[in-house]
Parts: structure tokens; C-alpha cells; sequence
């Protein structure tokens, strides 16, 4: 008796597993019977995702790839200018401050090349590495390397012999001007199209030179840069790298201040000690004297370099693109999925009303139609992210690089955007499909196997205009009732 009354309270737990599974088979046959339906779905959800995914994660790779070529070359952190030069006094002391890891110092002048006008460089030793692209470094001083630019506007090829041509106030500041181009290279300076100004020429740096410094007839340096303790672990263009490199940079206003009056003092100095030395350098020292107006020192951060503010504005106007392009992707993806779920739950109320009728639930007979949604859009949400997190990237990144000097994209692992993605995609289709469902699933089992009535007819706006419909023949009278109320 006992085993008999185990028996039969097993048995409606039985049907129920039998009637899970016809369920599960029917929404798999369904699947399989309206695959073009299922893969339309699933081609939306796919390209709503590949746009937002791939927008949102393209502005994060260019950043990711361009701080990785940073630090690659140990791009400073900041640099200093001055009005009257910085001696190696001068860097000693930058040096000596607080947070402050490396210095650097460099010497730059303008000169012109054939019809070029070009910034020439000391060779970096520490800070700003150069990328060798094609060639080598120079090894001897009457070497030099440029950049791709410069090689192409003026028809140079590696090997060749490059002219300089000075300028009257620094006539003497080149040992010689006469170089062999033995490379092309990159610079984290000039990530830009942007070369600076010049007071040669028409006002512009068309290209960048780079010569060993002991070709530079200077008794002081034109800029040092500077690197500081903690900022290489951070991204370059996050805000906490923006605030933390802003308190280094405030900190340094008292140096320069004392620095500056200090610089100033010993050229003073140095020019009266020329008056007192002789009267044949009397004339020539107090010139120098009265040239001297005062010395100003400017600490500036990378966050100034055009290059690298432009990259950043750039890769931030992708960003925001996908506030708003993949939006209409989403909208009609829903839209397309109302219509098809909507349409096939029309087609199959008898079904549904026989199931209701044979006792099951609304939600075991909604799973058929919210899974198909479900599965479409989630199928399709990861084929969007393999593409749009690879190939739209790729795309764009590709764009900007004829205008930046970056190396090729490299992808950052972006999971919350990935995630959000497909979640928006399922919750679209899913919604869209769910809502579709609602209204025929509150109906009774005896009106969904009923046929459902046709709407009532309703005169569009053209009939009222009784000249004009009169004038109308039949067919045309068809037409526009169809155009107006199916729209």
C-alpha cells in the first residue's frame, strides 16, 4: 500500500516533467521553422551591440595604447622653459625637490632646411626616447635622424646629406650644419600634426631634427625636462594622473620663483664683471646688460603638449558618440522584435489558447516566446562583441593615425562595458518580446481559439474632403485607405 501511494503522488511530478519538455521541444521546432526570423533578430541585436560596445571601448584603447607608448619611451612628465636659459645649476636643484624621479636637460633651436623650416634637437638620453622606424640612432656628430614627415616633403632617403641654414642670432650656436640622415624616428613629443611656432619662415615648424648635443655651441640649456615619483603606474589621461601631476606642479612655483631671480642675479653679475674686465668688451657687455629684462621660469605638464591634448579630445569625441549612435540600433532592434513576436503570437493564439485550456501556465507558455527573444539577442550580443570590441576599434584607431604618430591599437579588457552591452541588447528583445505576449496571454483559453475579430473600420481624414473623394476611383479610394491607416 505504501509503495502504491508513493506511485501515484509521483505521478503528476511526472507530467509536469513531461510537459517541461514538450514545451522545450516546441520552442526548439519553432526556432528551427522561422530561422530567417530568429537570425533577423539576432543580426540587430548584433549590430546594436557591436556599435556600443565598440564606441565605448575604442576611446579606452587609443588611450590605453598611446599611455603604453609613453611609458615605453619614458615620456616626461613635465619640463621647464626659461626667459634667459636654465644652467646645470638649475636642473641640480630641480632635481633636488620633492617628488621629482629624473631631469633632463635639452637644447632646441629653428633653423631652415632647403624650404623646410625644422626645430632642431639634442639626442634624448633618458626622458623622451625616439622610436627608430627605419635606419638607426646617430653615432657620430655629424649624424642626424628626422621624421617621416620631413623625409617626404623634401625627397630625402636615408644616407643623404642635409643642410641647415641659421638665422642671424644663432649663427653660432651649431658647431656645423651639415648632417647625414642615418634614421626616421618617432617622438612622444610630437605625437601630433602640431610642430609649434617658429619666428622663421611663415611662423610654423614643419618638421623635427635630432643631432647629438655636442653640436650645440650653448652655454645653457633651453628646456629640462622631468619626470615624477608614482605618476608612470597611473593612465595618462585619468583625472587622478591630471590632479596628482597638477599638486606636483603648484609645488614647484617657489623653485621657480628663486630660480628665476637667481639666474637673472648671475647673468647681471657676469655682464658687469665683463665691464670691469676691459673697455674693448665694454660696449658688448652693456648690451648684454640692457638686454636683460628680467628671467621668468614657466613649469609646464605633458597635459600642454598638443599632441597629447589633442589625442585625448579626439579619442573622447568617439566616446561620446556612443551616447547617441548605437541608441538607434537598440530602438530598432525592440521595434523589430515587437513586430515578429507580436505577429507570431498572433499566428499561434489557437495554440495558445489550447495550452491555457489543457491547464498550463501563463509563464510556461510565455517561455517559449520570451526564449526565443532571449536566445536570438544573446546569441547575437556575442557575436556583436567579438566584432565590435575588435573590428571597430581597429577601424577607427586606424582613422586617427593619419593625423597622430601612435603605434598600432592595442586592446584593453573593458568587461563592464561588455557586459552592459549584451544586458541592453537582452533586455530590449526580451522587453519587446514580453510585452507582445501580455496582451494575448490575459485573454481567456475560449476567445484565443476563437478567430480574432477583424478591427472596426474607420474613414481616414481624406474621406471628409468630399470633392475630393467623390473624384477618386475605386482603386485609388483602396490605396489611400490602406496608406493612412497601415502606415
Amino acid at each position: 500500500m505504501v509503495r502504491e501511494e508513493q506511485s501515484i503522488r509521483q505521478v503528476p511530478a511526472r507530467r509536469r516533467g513531461r510537459r517541461r519538455n514538450r514545451l522545450t521541444t516546441d520552442a526548439v521546432r519553432e526556432i528551427r521553422f522561422t530561422f530567417s526570423r530568429f537570425l533577423s533578430i539576432l543580426v540587430l541585436s548584433a549590430l546594436a551591440v557591436a556599435f556600443l560596445a565598440g564606441l565605448r571601448t575604442t576611446a579606452p584603447d587609443m588611450e590605453y595604447t598611446a599611455d603604453n607608448y609613453y611609458d615605453r619611451t619614458h615620456m616626461m612628465d613635465g619640463y621647464v622653459i626659461s626667459t634667459l636659459g636654465l644652467a646645470q645649476e638649475d636642473l641640480d636643484a630641480l632635481a633636488q625637490e620633492t617628488g621629482i624621479q629624473e631631469v633632463e636637460g635639452g637644447m632646441s633651436l629653428d633653423a631652415t632646411a632647403r624650404d623646410a623650416i625644422v626645430s632642431v634637437r639634442s639626442l634624448p638620453e633618458t626622458l623622451n626616447l625616439l622610436e627608430v622606424t627605419e635606419g638607426r640612432l646617430p653615432q657620430a656628430a655629424d649624424e642626424c635622424v628626422t621624421e617621416s614627415l620631413l623625409m617626404v616633403e623634401l625627397g630625402l632617403e636615408v644616407g643623404d646629406t642635409l643642410e641647415l641654414t641659421l638665422d642671424e642670432d644663432n649663427a653660432d650656436s651649431l658647431t656645423r650644419t651639415t648632417y647625414t640622415v642615418v634614421g626616421v624616428v618617432n617622438s612622444p613629443l610630437y605625437v601630433g600634426s602640431d610642430r609649434g611656432s617658429s619666428s622663421l619662415g611663415g611662423g610654423t615648424v614643419d618638421a623635427f631634427l635630432y643631432v647629438s648635443g655636442e653640436n650645440f655651441n650653448l652655454d645653457y640649456y633651453t628646456e629640462a625636462y622631468f619626470t615624477l615619483d608614482g605618476l608612470a603606474a597611473l593612465d595618462s589621461y585619468s583625472q587622478e594622473y591630471e590632479d596628482r601631476l597638477e599638486d606636483y606642479l603648484d609645488g614647484l612655483d617657489g623653485l621657480a620663483d628663486q630660480r628665476a631671480q637667481l639666474r637673472y642675479d648671475t647673468l647681471v653679475a657676469d655682464a658687469q664683471a665683463e665691464i670691469a674686465d676691459g673697455e674693448a668688451q665694454l660696449a658688448d657687455a652693456r648690451q648684454a646688460l640692457a638686454d636683460l629684462d628680467g628671467c621668468e621660469w614657466y613649469v609646464l605638464g605633458r597635459t600642454t603638449n598638443s599632441g597629447f591634448a589633442g589625442y585625448s579630445q579626439d579619442a573622447e569625441r568617439v566616446g561620446n558618440l556612443a551616447n547617441v549612435f548605437p541608441v538607434i540600433f537598440f530602438l530598432v532592434a525592440a521595434l523589430a522584435c515587437l513586430t515578429t513576436m507580436t505577429r507570431m503570437v498572433e499566428d499561434q493564439r489557437t495554440e495558445i489558447g489550447a495550452l491555457k485550456a489543457m491547464g498550463f501556465s501563463r509563464l510556461s507558455i510565455s517561455k517559449k516566446y520570451i526564449g526565443y527573444a532571449f536566445w536570438a539577442s544573446l546569441l547575437g550580443g556575442l557575436v556583436g562583441l567579438a566584432v565590435g570590441c575588435t573590428l571597430v576599434p581597429a577601424v577607427i584607431a586606424n582613422a586617427f593615425q593619419i593625423m597622430y604618430n601612435v603605434p598600432s591599437l592595442e586592446f584593453k579588457l573593458q568587461p563592464a562595458v561588455c557586459v552592459i552591452a549584451v544586458l541592453a541588447a537582452v533586455a530590449c528583445t526580451t522587453g519587446a518580446a514580453l510585452w507582445a505576449c501580455l496582451s494575448t496571454l490575459i485573454d481567456t483559453p475560449a476567445n484565443l481559439m476563437r478567430p480574432k475579430a477583424p478591427k472596426a473600420g474607420k474613414r481616414v481624414f481624406l474621406e471628409y474632403i468630399k470633392p475630393v473623394w467623390k473624384r477618386l476611383s475605386f482603386t485609388w479610394k483602396v490605396t489611400m485607405r490602406n496608406l493612412f491607416r497601415y502606415q
